[in-house]
């Protein structure tokens, strides 16, 4: 749980520093034409990529620990309750 909150802040804030960043009267005066670099459009769309892998990385994992769990409670001990 905590690596997931580390990567949810970590490759989220990139993308909100980068926006903090941005003049919207100058955005917004370009009206039509990109306002982000080539560089800058393949570093974003590579943070989404690496987001999204490790989302469903941990969404896995989690499902296979939940089912070791389940396995794990439904083992016969022997031990018979009075």
């Amino acid at each position: 749980m905590l690596t997931t909150s580390a990567c949810g802040l970590l490759f989220g804030s990139a993308p909100a520093w980068q926006a903090s960043r941005v003049d919207l009267n100058d955005t917004l005066r370009q009206s039509g034409r990109t306002s982000i670099g080539s560089s800058r459009r393949r570093l974003r769309q590579s943070l989404v990529v690496a987001e999204l892998a490790l989302a469903v990385t941990s969404l896995a994992g989690t499902g296979l620990a939940l089912r070791s769990f389940w396995s794990r409670t439904q083992v016969d001990l022997g031990v018979c309750a009075p």
